[in-house]
């Protein structure tokens, strides 16, 4: 834990500013961060202060049962490949598409636009999990180890106080439409690298998706048999 939080220490004077730069001019800060000379460097140690800062949030559920260090070595290892992986898969589909961008590129670019994603949805995840300890604390607890709420647990919380259903939902709605519209902005970035068009843009987007989201179900899998009570919101 306490190396844990002096990497994040040590990062976050680095790490800061360039979070605000990308966010504020994705397309034009992301590319030009995928396309300097080795550029997997800065960009490995960029998502590496992301995925502490999630793990150091989540310490208190991973901590629960003394098992932290192999947790932490498991989940480090698992979003590493499984975001490397997502790489060679959108490579895959832009030699397709006849696209020309590279697997360095490619992946720099995937480690910075993944970052703010992850860590709204860590956010929201720990927002919803408070919201749900306010009026049915058991509850908080399945949310917070599973990151999911079956339909039966809404109707739970729906019976105490609708309001708070209705709080989970709308932020779950708006989030997800925040993630979809971030990773469509910052997909002009790919279509730049490989010199798309509209309809190429759009198809790359769609394909990468799919193969995306069938590699982190894949990684996903493998993890569960290993930790199959869950591990909050990394499953």
């Amino acid at each position: 834990m306490k190396d844990l939080i002096q990497f994040i220490g040590g990062g976050l004077k680095d790490y800061l500013p360039l979070l605000v730069r990308i966010v504020a001019h994705p397309r034009t800060n992301i590319r030009t961060l995928a396309t300097k000379p080795e550029p997997l460097h800065q960009a490995v140690m960029f998502f590496g202060v992301t995925l502490a800062i999630v793990l150091l949030l989540n310490a208190p559920l991973l901590m629960s049962d003394g098992d932290f260090l192999p947790k932490i070595g498991v989940l480090a290892a698992y979003k590493l490949i499984e975001v490397a992986l997502s790489a060679l898969a959108c490579v895959a589909v832009f030699r397709l598409l006849r696209g020309v961008a590279g697997y360095e590129p490619t992946l720099a670019a995937i480690l910075y636009i993944f970052s703010p994603a992850y860590l709204l949805l860590m956010f929201t995840h720990l927002f919803a999990t408070g919201v749900i300890a306010s009026v049915h604390p058991d509850l908080a607890e399945a949310h917070l180890r599973t990151g999911d709420l079956s339909q039966g647990s809404y109707d739970a919380i729906a019976e105490i106080d609708i309001s708070v259903s209705l709080i989970i939902f709308g932020a779950s709605v708006i989030v997800l439409c925040a993630v979809f519209l971030w990773l469509a902005i910052c997909w002009r970035v790919f279509a730049e690298l490989n010199g798309f068009g509209r309809l190429r843009t759009i198809a790359s987007f769609a394909l990468c998706m799919a193969a995306m989201f069938a590699v982190s179900e894949l990684c996903a899998l493998i993890v569960r048999g290993v930790y199959p009570q869950g591990l909050g919101v990394f499953l």
